[in-house]
């Protein structure tokens, strides 16, 4: 019995290094930091449990991790070639119907304030509610 646990965790963990490796891939055809800064692989250590990643094929993804009342949302990327066929809206949706499934109805995000990913995130109800550097802390009430 303990050797079939042994093998669940190590198959979770291919799956992860899968997920992370496709996630790299998309990030960086979507010109996103989430590459150069590890943010994903460092999101997924500190997150435990309560981290998610979830593709749409091979074209962008959404990693994030469930607080207690609210969704930090880590990295949401579009292939460039992909970008403005309204797979970021996708995602979007599909964080906001996982989240309402929690009972949770905000998520959270840091953007640069130099990015037009802020202009997205206002464009589907983010406000910013503060600075941090050369960043924009926002959020989207779902």
């Amino acid at each position: 019995m303990e050797g079939n646990k042994e093998r669940a965790e190590t198959l979770l963990q291919r799956d992860w290094k899968t997920d992370i490796k496709k996630a790299e891939q998309i990030a960086k055809e979507s010109g996103s930091e989430a590459v150069n800064n590890q943010y994903l692989r460092k999101a997924k250590f500190n997150g435990g449990k309560n981290f998610a990643i979830e593709f749409i094929g091979e074209v962008g993804f959404y990693a994030g991790i469930y607080g207690k009342n609210h969704f930090r949302l880590i990295e949401i990327a579009v292939k460039k070639s992909e970008q403005g066929k309204g797979y970021g809206k996708k995602l979007l949706q599909r964080i906001a119907y996982q989240c309402r499934k929690r009972g949770i109805h905000k998520i959270t995000l840091r953007t640069r304030k130099n990015e037009s990913a802020k202009d997205f995130y206002k464009k589907y109800g983010g406000k910013i509610t503060g600075t941090i550097d050369d960043d924009y802390e926002m959020e989207i009430k779902i």
